[in-house]
């Protein structure tokens, strides 16, 4: 059916119904139209012929339906409550299907319709189908048991099923979601493909999981999970064994799922997930969780997708392969892939992962391919305390950063610079949580935060005052002459020094705050931390997806290249002297050119029309 067409049957549908799921009665009107096709039975007419009880008679049906088709079994949960209205509508979508060869694909093509245009259809919120699509291709599934536990409207199922038989090898599908419907509608689109073997369960993964042996889970060769994003879960013990790896915290759902997923895989099991990026690089235990996954060398590659795949999320996503069996040359390392930018417009704020771009990731998983700013291959033992962003260990050489520009760097030429940590040198200090109903004009403590920072000075008149009540240690977070503060949050990275003494003067938590050891000079570190390198390198390292953050052990091991304390000062004081010098000229050059106009006016004969007020 053409989308046009598709999109008024919908309308259609919505006019005719203001209560039930709109995906319900198409489902249904599908499932009739293939029994029809395939067994000759007129089930549509009988409902629609109805005269005296329509619902009644639709009910009949249906459990007629699954006493002969056991697969079928609960697709009365489609759900249908306005029926006597649906007459019209169902006889007008019988005449669409009449000109539809391949019902599989309407649905599919339904699916992705109202998730794009807002359904009234509970938890409809499927997988993007390029998203499964790059998922099945790279777990590759053949003969063997796939599974998903969390199968909404069956789309994984249906894709592996699909790429199993074109390899002419069966898969043995189960899945599993907590909503009804979705089974339902999981049920319905196998049947309709040909899969008469599928066991798909109600149920929630967390506390209820279906595919159980013996007290434990049970083993599946191939899994794809896509967990909802950013909820919490309640932990209640560990019946199922599933957390060996530790308990995830309670507002990580997504990690509990990807340990679920790991412990129902087979000793040579491979798995995808999809994960939002908070997942990968929380800290506390989340972060001892992936580094026990990663110890045992479970984790293949990392793929970051580009953002706006989802309809109901801007979330930017990735893709987490699990393999309990690497190949040799695979063993204890991960392949990182950046695939944010391989994405195409289909529509009105709608992307997908592009035909070009999936067969590039592809390709460069399959070949365990290094290309720069693309892929990387870390070792195991190389991961920054088990952060497993690939934005951590993949970048471009080229920013574009204030107020540079673009920029190119050769990472290669720093690799092989005789660099140390900065962490070796300084010592980082965290910002103070003020609140803001302490902010008091007439208060003892002044908090620098963000704003006033600009142009690498801080205006120090213009920090606001607080009176603080809660007792905390002052010397944690007082800022000295000679510290530095470096902005934490946000794209811009901003530093200052700081080159007044004040017993009061605290900063926010925007910062961190840098006091230099008696090897460094801070004016010749604030010139380094400025540089184009170094905003290069710490620009490549901010994580998180709303505001972006630098890791303060990113910091600490940023590349510092050494040299003597007097070639610091030296360095330092000419760049000052040469910096007043500049600013002096052009103020003097500015002060000409308002002299030049005002001459102007003058000559125009506007002199005595205005005066120029408050101006120094």
């Amino acid at each position: 059916m053409a989308k046009k067409s598709l999109y008024e049957a919908i309308q259609s549908l919505r006019n005719a119904t203001h209560h039930d799921p709109e995906i319900s009665p198409f489902v249904l009107g599908v499932l009739f139209k293939h029994l029809e096709r395939v067994e000759g039975k007129d089930y549509l007419g009988r409902v629609v012929r109805e005269e005296d009880n329509i619902e009644l008679k639709l009910d009949t049906i249906l459990t007629e339906i699954e006493e002969v088709h056991s697969e079928l079994s609960g697709i009365k949960h489609l759900d249908i409550k306005s029926v006597e209205k649906l007459r019209r509508f169902w006889l007008e979508l019988d005449r669409y299907l009449n000109e539809i060869k391949d019902l599989s694909i309407f649905i599919d093509d339904l699916i992705d319709e109202l998730s794009s245009i807002g359904s009234r259809t509970s938890h409809l919120f499927p997988t993007p189908p390029s998203i499964n699509s790059l998922a099945i291709q790279l777990i590759d599934p053949g003969s063997g048991s796939f599974h998903d536990s969390m199968c909404g409207p069956g789309g994984s199922l249906l894709s592996a099923y699909k790429h199993a038989a074109m390899k002419k090898e069966t898969l043995q599908l189960t899945g599993q979601d907590i909503n009804p419907i979705n089974i339902a509608i999981t049920k319905v689109r196998l049947f309709v493909e040909g899969v008469k073997d599928a066991t798909i369960k109600f149920g929630d993964i967390i506390s209820s999981p279906q595919f159980v042996e013996n007290e434990r889970l049970e083993k599946f060769d191939y899994i794809i999970i896509d967990p909802p994003f950013g909820l919490s879960w309640r932990p209640e013990g560990d019946q199922y064994n599933r957390f060996v790896f530790g308990t995830p915290p309670s507002s990580k759902m997504e990690l509990a799922v990807l340990t679920h997923a790991l412990v129902s895989l087979k000793d040579k099991g491979r798995s995808a997930v999809i994960m939002s990026g908070g997942v990968l690089y929380a800290g506390g235990a989340s972060a001892k969780i992936r580094q026990n996954i990663i110890d045992l060398d479970y984790v293949e590659s990392v793929i970051t997708l580009p953002s706006n795949l989802y309809q109901n999320t801007a979330l930017q996503t990735h893709l987490i392969i699990l393999n309990k069996d690497k190949d040799s040359e695979r063993q204890n390392e991960i392949l990182f892939i950046n695939g944010e930018e391989l994405y195409q417009e289909i529509g009105k704020r709608k992307r997908a992962i592009s035909e070009k771009g999936m067969k590039k990731i592809i390709e460069t998983y399959r070949s365990w391919k290094v290309e720069s700013g693309f892929s990387k291959i870390v070792r195991n033992s190389e991961l920054n305390e088990s952060n497993l962003l690939p934005s951590q260990y993949i970048f471009s050489n080229q920013l574009t950063i204030e107020p540079f520009g673009n920029i190119e760097v050769s990472m290669d030429k720093i690799e092989e610079m005789n660099t140390l940590s900065l962490g070796d040198f300084v010592k980082f200090f965290r910002g103070y949580n003020v609140s803001p109903s302490d902010e008091d004009t007439e208060g003892q403590y002044k908090v620098v935060k963000a704003s006033d920072v600009q142009d690498g000075q801080l205006f120090y008149e213009n920090v606001t005052r607080y009176s603080i009540q809660k007792k905390f240690n002052l010397e944690d977070y007082r800022l000295k002459k000679g510290d530095l503060l470096i902005t934490v949050r946000g794209r811009s990275i901003k530093v200052a020094h700081v080159d007044v003494e004040d017993e009061y003067l605290l900063f926010s938590q925007n910062f961190l705050g840098i006091r230099c050891g008696e090897l460094i000079n801070p004016k010749y570190l604030k010139l380094y931390l400025e540089s184009p390198v170094a905003q290069f390198i710490l620009t490549s390292k901010l994580s998180g997806t709303t505001i972006p953050v630098l890791n303060r052990k990113d910091l600490e091991q940023l590349p510092f290249l050494n040299i003597p304390l007097e070639e610091q000062k030296r360095i330092a004081q000419r760049t000052e002297e040469r910096h007043a010098e500049l600013c002096f000229e052009i103020q003097r050059i500015q002060n000409e050119m308002m002299q030049n106009k005002k001459q102007s006016y003058e000559d125009m004969g506007l002199a005595d029309l205005f005066s120029i007020k408050n101006r120094a």
